[in-house]
């Protein structure tokens, strides 16, 4: 996680962002639609000294792909983690493919139930692991084989 610039998407309070900065990311871009979400995420940034290092973009995660992919971004790992049973996760997984926005031989983690079965790919996302933690599942892509 060294020096990797990480995106968040749907990020929520943005834990999961700050994490990557606590443990090396250079830089970590959060996308949260919620405002007030927004604002708590950068009151964490700031009580934890990783303000400088954050970008908070308040748009819906296919948006804020979207956004991302114009300005040429490019993340060594995305974590998407969309709210439960939401329909958006294979759209934003979708785009993603699409817009090129993680880096060959990076890793993208998509959070979701242990109901909501996701493919092994989504357009050149392809499924390499699958952890399972109770009710919670995280698979974990790249771009073509890891």
């Amino acid at each position: 996680m060294l020096g990797s610039s990480f995106l968040d998407l749907f990020a929520g309070s943005g834990a999961v962002g700050i994490e990557a900065l606590s443990r090396g990311a250079r830089q970590s871009h959060f996308v949260e639609i919620n405002r007030q979400a927004c604002s708590i995420i950068r009151e964490n940034l700031q009580a934890t000294g990783f303000a400088d290092q954050a970008i908070i973009l308040n748009l819906d995660a296919s948006k804020g792909v979207n956004l991302l992919a114009r300005q040429q971004l490019k993340f060594d790992i995305i974590f998407v983690g969309a709210p439960y049973d939401s329909f958006e996760l294979e759209q934003v997984l979708l785009k993603i493919a699409q817009e090129e926005i993680l880096v060959p031989g990076g890793i993208l983690i998509a959070e979701h139930r242990k109901q909501h079965l996701l493919l092994e790919e989504y357009g050149s996302l392809k499924a390499f692991r699958q952890a399972n933690y109770g009710e919670t599942v995280l698979n974990f892509y790249s771009v073509g084989d890891k």
